[in-house]
């Protein structure tokens, strides 16, 4: 009997190893979520119904699990590119639709989320972020998406004012 018992534990050692928790530290949730974004970028449009609904849990996991765990160890640089990339994924799942599906969320995740957005993005060093990606021209670039976030912040802060 033991020993039927010693095997049913090695094999859930085995099976639970097989689904690694992408939260195990930092730089494992870093690399595990930066590989999770390659990959849907380069397969989404492949993706069923039943891909979807599993990488939406993955991604939930990523929000409410990795990252309310590792939020104080990230720099504002990957505190950024966290939320970028989450947004990004949300574009990518919903196309068109990408704002009204945030918006029409939990309302409490959805304040969360923006809080962290905001929180990430006003720490950060826009200029010397775009620098990195666009080279010189960046002025123009930065005053763009500055003024699109602000657009985007407050339509955010209008609907949840209506829903007050």
């Amino acid at each position: 009997m033991g020993k039927y018992i010693s095997i049913a534990v090695i094999c859930l050692f085995f099976l639970s190893a097989c689904e690694m928790n992408s939260c195990i530290n930092k730089s494992y949730f870093v690399l595990t979520y930066n590989s999770f974004m390659t990959d849907l970028e380069e397969n989404h449009k492949r993706y069923s119904s039943a891909d979807w609904e599993s990488k939406e849990e993955k991604m939930r996991s990523f929000v409410n699990d990795c990252y309310a765990s590792f939020k104080s160890e990230l720099s504002v640089e990957e505190r950024v590119s966290f939320w970028t990339k989450y947004v990004e994924f949300m574009i990518l799942r919903h196309a068109g639709d990408a704002l009204q599906v945030i918006e029409s969320e939990d309302k409490k995740s959805e304040v969360e989320i923006y809080k962290e957005i905001k929180t990430a993005l006003g720490e950060a060093d826009f200029k010397k972020l775009f620098k990195q990606i666009l080279g010189d021209d960046i002025e123009k670039a930065v005053d763009d998406v500055l003024d699109e976030l602000n657009k985007w912040g407050d339509r955010l802060k209008d609907w949840l004012d209506t829903k007050n």
